[in-house]
C-alpha cells in the first residue's frame, strides 16, 4: 500500500526533473565545457609531442614557436 502511495506521489519523468533542476543543470553543463575547453587551450599551447590523459594518447607535431603569437615584457632599470 505504502509503495503504491510513493508511486502515485513520484513525478519522476524525465521532462519534470530537467524542470526543476534546469539552473543546475546549466551549471554544471557550462563548468564541464569550460573545462574541456581549459584543456583544449593549454594543449594547443604546449610544446610537448606526446600527450596523455585519461586514457587518450594524442601524438602530434606542435606548431613552431614564431607561428604562437607570445606577449613578452621586458623591464628596464633606470641607473641615475
Amino acid at each position: 500500500m505504502e509503495a503504491e502511495l510513493i508511486q502515485q506521489n513520484c513525478d519522476c519523468s524525465a521532462s519534470n526533473f530537467i524542470q526543476n533542476n534546469e539552473a543546475f543543470l546549466l551549471t554544471a553543463i557550462a563548468s564541464v565545457s569550460a573545462a574541456f575547453g581549459l584543456l583544449l587551450s593549454t594543449c594547443i599551447k604546449s610544446r610537448c609531442t606526446e600527450i596523455k590523459c585519461c586514457g587518450l594518447i594524442c601524438i602530434r607535431n606542435p606548431l613552431p614557436a614564431e607561428a604562437i603569437e607570445i606577449e613578452t615584457t621586458t623591464t628596464t632599470q633606470n641607473n641615475p
